[in-house]
């Protein structure tokens, strides 16, 4: 019995071999000549050959009857960046072959783009049939039209062979459908370093407008998780974003732990947000509170600040002296493939910060400069998103060209919101500035609602600061329950 099993599933294996031999003979590119890659694949340009050959669908139907009408695949016009069309009404079970030939053999990023109502399913990849990524999850983007890019890592040898998008599971709240498909995007590398820093800002770009992830600052570097996990029992969901600090005084000894907790974070998925209290450099970094923002917070002159930002000064090395300890922290991340969103000298608008309110060719808005040109050119950290944030005092509308650094200097324009309560007039300015790019809340006492956030779409993440956590208790819940919110089980992974 044992061996006449055994000759069963010899013949079961070969046969299958034989099965899929067949099918990648027969399935061929569409347009004659197979993609390259890198490069991009139109999704709707799948392989010829018919069902069970170039493609699967469970009813081989064009439900739409545009382009490709006599293939069983779901086409319909798609008004993302770039027209053309999309994959709709995709079903678990559904699968797509794509004709490539590789350049050159190595670990590539795999982009999908995607959309859906509701939470979406599963789908992974599969190359020459053996599967060849971990599956992906499809958010709510609030639209069949409404996109954002998912990202994963293949490893993928030289030469011809198939890629296969497959559908693995229905979606949750999508009326059972995977999702829609637009374009696969694959690049060489993986995901460590400036691509990860690419992946992060690409998220920012395609949730703008679509939701908002939401998420909690942790006040002490000591215990880097405390306070997310206070806010998420209360919310009873798993916030999207961490916010951790450099901090001063006795939390510096902690530096090291809170960047742990950082990759932590980035590897379950969660978007990593890192403010830096400084201490005035006329002094080392053990002060106080106090010395910072408090009652006898430490000021620095108009000349003090032109020493500050002017290179071979006792003061200006006393800064990049702070920023080479803050490079090794950051180098670590990098190592680790963490990229991370940098909201140096937050609020230069406030006054009772030593580093704002200077303005002028050696002020606030040069330090920041000097700060960037120092971690991203001089040390090579190519994992960190720039964030530049204000506080939405009155002068706020003057305050952003007064001391902007320049567009080439932040990639996200961040606001800290405490005195306008996300006034529309605040949030319409912000946009006009950004041109283009995502904005954010850097921080807040009062979280908006999910109906002030579909007013105001395009702010890609709100973080609670610490010291609030109790002043929205009572409506954190409902809001991260919103689907116009992203919770970390919503998040696409990095």
């Amino acid at each position: 019995m044992t061996s006449r099993r055994i000759v069963f599933e010899l013949a079961a294996v070969c046969l299958s071999s034989l099965l899929v031999t067949a099918v990648q003979a027969k399935s061929m590119p569409y347009g004659g000549k197979p993609v390259a890659i890198p490069g991009i694949i139109q999704a709707e340009n799948f392989d010829l050959g018919g069902d069970n050959v170039g493609y699967h669908t469970k009813d081989n139907i064009n439900h739409f009857a545009q382009y490709r009408p006599d293939e069983g695949v779901s086409l319909e016009k798609s008004t993302d960046t770039g027209g053309g069309y999309n994959i709709g009404w995709a079903r678990a079970g559904d699968w797509l072959n794509y004709t490539i030939k590789v350049d050159k053999a190595g670990t590539y990023t795999i982009y999908t783009r995607v959309a859906c109502v509701g939470k979406g399913g599963t789908f992974h990849y599969k190359l020459d049939f053996v599967d060849a990524t971990a599956a992906q999850a499809i958010p709510d983007t609030g639209g069949w039209q409404n996109w954002v890019t998912l990202s994963t890592t293949i490893q993928l040898p030289a030469g011809r062979h198939v890629l296969q998008l497959h559908e693995d599971t229905p979606g949750a709240d999508s009326n059972g459908d995977v999702g829609n498909f637009n374009w696969i995007k694959i690049k060489k590398g993986g995901s460590g370093g400036g691509d990860g820093r690419e992946k992060l800002l690409s998220f920012l770009k395609n949730t703008s407008g679509v939701a908002t992830v939401v998420g909690m600052h942790n006040k002490y570097s000591s215990t880097p998780h405390s306070y997310t996990d206070e806010n998420d029992a209360i919310a009873g969901r798993p916030s999207a974003l961490w916010g951790g600090d450099f901090l001063f005084g006795d939390q510096v000894q902690y530096r090291s732990r809170m960047i742990n907790e950082a990759k932590a974070q980035y590897a379950k998925g969660a978007l990593v947000a890192l403010t830096y209290h400084a201490c005035s450099p006329k002094r080392d970094e053990y002060c106080s509170w106090d010395d910072i923002g408090g009652s006898n917070h430490a000021q620095l002159s108009d000349e003090e600040f032109r020493q500050l930002t002017t290179p071979g000064t006792t003061l200006y090395n006393n800064w990049i002296g702070r920023l080479n300890t803050l490079a090794g922290f950051f180098q670590e991340l990098k190592d680790a493939g963490v990229a991370v969103v940098f909201r140096p000298l937050h609020e230069m608008n406030q006054c009772v910060f030593w580093w704002a309110c200077h303005t002028g060719a050696n002020g606030s808005a040069q330090l920041y400069r000097i700060t960037h040109d120092y971690l991203t050119n001089t040390k090579g950290l190519t994992n960190i998103v720039w964030a530049w944030n204000i506080q939405d005092f009155s002068s706020m509308p003057n305050d952003l060209s007064r001391y902007d650094p320049g567009s080439a200097y932040y990639d996200v324009l961040t606001l800290d919101i405490y005195e306008s309560g996300f006034r529309q007039d605040y949030y319409d300015t912000m946009v006009n500035y950004a041109k283009g790019k995502p904005i954010a809340v850097g921080e807040v006492q009062y979280m908006p609602s999910a109906d002030k956030l579909r007013q105001q779409p395009k702010w890609t993440w709100v973080m609670q600061w610490s010291d609030f956590i109790y002043d929205n208790d009572h409506m954190i819940a409902d809001l991260y329950a919103a689907p116009n919110v992203t919770t970390l089980d919503e998040m696409p992974g990095w």
